[in-house]
C-alpha cells in the first residue's frame, strides 16, 4: 500500500474533494475531473473491499481477487470491469 498518492493530475472542482487512504488503496471524495487520458488500478484485489448501495465502481481488469480475499456489491451498488 503506498504511503501517498499523486494527486497534481486531478482537479478539484468544488471544496468538496478529498483523498483518503484505506486498505484497498486511494479514495476520492467528491467532484473530480480527470486531466490525463490514462486510468490505472492495480491488478489485485489484496484486502475486503464492499461497495455501497447508491455507488458505482470501476475497475480495468483482468481483476484478481486474493484467497480468502470478498468484494461485497450491496443492493443498489453496481461494479463494472471493463
Amino acid at each position: 500500500m503506498p504511503s501517498e498518492i499523486r494527486v497534481d493530475e486531478i482537479k478539484n472542482t468544488n471544496s468538496l474533494c478529498s483523498v483518503q487512504l484505506n486498505d484497498a488503496g486511494p479514495v476520492i471524495t467528491g467532484d473530480i475531473t480527470i486531466t490525463t487520458p490514462f486510468y490505472n488500478n492495480g491488478k489485485t484485489i489484496p484486502a475486503n473491499y464492499t461497495i455501497n448501495s447508491n455507488t458505482n465502481s470501476m475497475s480495468i481488469g483482468p481483476i484478481t481477487i486474493n484467497n480468502g480475499i470478498t468484494v461485497t456489491v450491496n443492493s443498489g451498488g453496481y461494479w463494472t470491469i471493463i
